[in-house]
């Protein structure tokens, strides 16, 4: 199955079982779609707010024209950050390092690392932004051993077929936030539902 059918309708599903407490207001649990966002605008903020184990956990909807790059803001140093790309082809820059990566794909980035998204292809990029600090202090020597910041490329992962569809397994590792950090994709079979 392409990535286009599995993240065509992609959403972002949140679901908190414990009171999550915005820094501002409630962060209410539901499905934020990428279509309740409106397109026409750069940057918007989803959420923004207080998690079980994050001090703060903002999400945000981000869109770059052809061309056009965005670098990281200066005031992350005690953050990481998450990127999932779901449109466009984007060329990510940190530490060094350089990649064209398709949709899909995913990018983990420590604190104190800067980076830079640039728009390399025809049409817009758009992708989300995660950004989060633990309750727990940061450990960065944790998340060096465990290979640093890291990039996952939706062309790279491999389905693994079971009795109820297939999964892509991007990372089950530690970070410099969380002693355990896992993501996957889970394509269900007609009928059935998610866990």
């Amino acid at each position: 199955m392409s990535y286009h059918k599995v993240f065509e309708s992609f959403t972002i599903l949140i679901i908190f079982f414990t009171s999550i407490l915005a820094l501002t207001k409630i962060v209410k649990s539901g499905v934020y779609k990428w279509s309740d966002s409106n397109n026409t605008i750069k940057e918007k903020l989803i959420l923004k707010g207080k998690t079980t184990n994050l001090v703060n956990l903002q999400i945000y909807v981000q869109i770059l024209e052809p061309k056009e790059s965005r670098n990281q803001k200066d005031n992350y140093t005690e953050y990481e950050t998450m990127i999932i790309f779901k449109k466009g082809q984007s060329k990510i820059q940190f530490n060094d390092n350089g990649k064209i990566l398709s949709a899909g794909s995913i990018a983990i980035i420590y604190p104190n690392e800067k980076y830079k998204i640039e728009n390399v292809g025809d049409e817009n990029v758009e992708y989300y932004l995660f950004e989060y600090k633990s309750k727990a202090p940061v450990d960065y020597k944790r998340g060096l051993s465990a290979g640093g910041s890291f990039i996952v490329d939706w062309d790279t992962l491999k389905f693994v077929a079971h009795d109820k569809g297939g999964v892509r397994q991007y990372c089950e590792r530690a970070t410099a936030m969380f002693e355990y950090f896992s993501m996957h994709v889970t394509t269900l079979n007609p009928g059935i539902k998610s866990h």
